[in-house]
């Protein structure tokens, strides 16, 4: 049986970057420098280098490969050259049960999930209970296909998958009524394997915490310092800046903010790369989570490294996620001293610098007395951004200067 395609997607097992580079001789998949060096990846694979039983994992049942992924999860060296392809199986056998009608369904979406949800805690508890799990995680990444399934696999629920491929703008350019018609929110698809990988990929980029059993703080621990946990962390945030990613993972994402927070405290470089490549939609959507306002909150002392367009930017979706959600302006014109700490923090990032919403249009003219409750300085901006209304580089240099004033009187 032919190997299938995202197997032959060219990934270095060494820095897990995407290069092209010569085939391993033993299992036809793992890909490494040609220099004849014995590096501790090569080693590690060597362990596991074996051409995968892609004929036999092929006609395995969904039962039968569930419960044989299970006991991979479960063992502490389960690991091996069959470990991707099965996966990959799983992963096609839920996705076609998916799309089969309701009734005709061999297995109730219900049983899906709490099948997704076993496999997660079956892997986690495993991770929790290692006395060596760097060696674990070294024989995981080494694994034939692992690296190209984890890096490169698509996430995206049935729904979104379908609607982005007939809208070339993707998932934004989807009229809101074509959404609703086929309950893009409501398909968990995604999540069915999602659980799982975004878990290893997690637990790839920060050393478990033991004894820890919340979950939301799993991204809390340690952070690695190896190739396989750049990558996952690059991944992740690939995932957390495409809508149609995340929108279809939200589950499955539940801990990475915590991880969000982490690396903002402790790489703040690293960081503002997440904030160039818009990862403040996906904070926002999670909103019910501490970490994620946390990880918010420390925006401000990163603005002066963000491009302006990016400030601005991030100004925007703050406002329009205020200024889209009627449940948050009731409570503010209710109550101007909101003790929810997030939904206090976003008002004050939004509506102290001003965006490009705030362009004196008529649409924002109605909420101008509920923010005067809040932060009346800034309606002062409005006649000055009006004098700009032509210039549009005079108004981003104008609100730059103010966010600057902002950040520096913060900081006295």
């Amino acid at each position: 049986m032919a190997l299938p395609t995202i197997f032959k997607n060219s990934v270095c097992y060494e820095s897990f970057e995407k290069r092209e580079l010569p085939i391993c001789r033993g299992c036809g998949i793992a890909r490494f420098p040609s220099d004849g060096r014995k590096s501790s990846a090569l080693l590690a694979h060597q362990a596991v280098c074996h051409q995968p039983d892609i004929a036999e994992i092929s006609n395995l049942s969904l039962s039968d490969a569930l419960e044989r992924l299970t006991e991979t999860l479960e063992n502490e060296s389960g690991f091996n050259h069959n470990s991707a392809f099965l996966l990959y199986h799983v992963d096609d056998m839920l996705r076609a049960e998916g799309r089969v009608p309701w009734k005709k369904r061999s297995f109730a979406a219900q049983t899906i999930d709490q099948t997704s949800v076993a496999l997660h805690t079956s892997f986690r508890n495993t991770v929790m209970s290692l006395k060596d799990e760097s060696t674990y995680f070294e024989r995981l990444w080494a694994c034939p296909g692992m690296p190209q399934f984890l890096l490169t696999c698509d996430l995206r629920s049935n729904t979104y998958s379908g609607l982005v491929a007939r809208y070339p703008d993707g998932v934004r350019g989807v009229p809101t009524e074509t959404l609703a018609k086929y309950n893009a929110e409501c398909d968990t698809s995604g999540e069915w394997l999602g659980l799982l990988v975004i878990q290893i990929l997690l637990f790839s980029c920060v050393i478990p915490q033991r004894g820890n059993d919340e979950i939301e703080k799993d991204g809390e621990g340690e952070l690695r310092n190896t190739p396989y946990s750049t990558a996952s962390w690059s991944r992740l945030v690939e995932l957390m800046t495409r809508e149609d990613r995340y929108k279809s993972l939200m589950e499955s994402l539940f801990p990475v903010p915590g991880l969000v927070l982490n690396v903002a405290r402790n790489k703040p470089g690293e960081f503002v790369k997440c904030l160039e490549n818009g990862i403040v939609p996906f904070l926002l959507s999670c909103s019910d989570l501490l970490a994620a306002g946390e990880a918010l909150h420390l925006i401000p002392s990163n603005l002066p490294a963000l491009r302006p367009e990016t400030r601005l930017e991030i100004m925007a979706q703050m406002w329009s996620y205020i200024s889209n959600d009627s449940t948050f302006r009731e409570k503010y014109l209710a109550d101007s001293s909101i003790s929810d700490p997030f939904l206090r923090l976003i008002n004050a990032i939004a509506v102290k610098i001003g965006t490009k919403v705030l362009q004196s249009r008529p649409s924002i003219k109605p909420q101008i007395s509920w923010i005067k409750n809040v932060q009346p300085g800034i309606v002062d901006l409005l006649p000055q951004l009006a004098d700009f209304s032509g210039n549009e580089n005079k108004m981003r240099t104008f609100l730059d200067g103010a966010l600057q004033k902002t950040v520096k009187k913060e900081k006295q």
